[in-house]
């Protein structure tokens, strides 16, 4: 990028809520998601790192909400699974809720799969439900 535009760094800002894979596809120029394997083993480290910092309990989970809200999607039957991950209570529940949906997806299907499939209706990513369409300044420019 700094080749191409001259530019000094780049913000990846919130691009990485819930897509920590994010770092790695753009230091190896690539856009391949996490297979459901990968997905659940940095989730779950992710929760483990969490509770060791605010200690078990219901607040920890409550805390944990809202990254669990950002990492469940992308898969099948996601959607789904959000408004129960908003109801966790502990850091345990989390983690179970989470082995269970996993072992219900194949370990190697890959977050997002193809741009194509979700397009006719699949899961999204909630980070990206805002594009250039609905964006008033660039939809004035580009209708002019």
């Amino acid at each position: 990028m700094a080749e191409l535009t001259g530019c000094d760094g780049v913000l990846i800002s919130r691009g990485c809520l819930g897509n920590p894979w994010i770092f790695r596809q753009i230091l190896d120029d690539r856009t391949e998601q996490p297979t459901v394997a990968e997905w659940l083993e940095l989730v779950v480290r992710h929760s483990r790192y969490h509770e060791d910092f605010y200690s078990e309990g219901h607040y920890a989970a409550i805390r944990f909400r809202k990254h669990l809200l950002w990492y469940v999607s992308g898969f099948p039957g996601s959607r789904a699974l959000r408004p129960e991950m908003g109801l966790v209570d502990s850091m345990a529940e989390v983690r179970d809720r989470l082995k269970r949906y996993a072992d219900t997806l194949p370990a190697d299907l890959r977050r997002y799969g193809d741009p194509r499939e979700l397009e006719r209706g699949g899961d999204h990513d909630p980070k990206n439900e805002m594009d250039r369409r609905h964006d008033r300044g660039v939809e004035y420019y580009e209708d002019a």
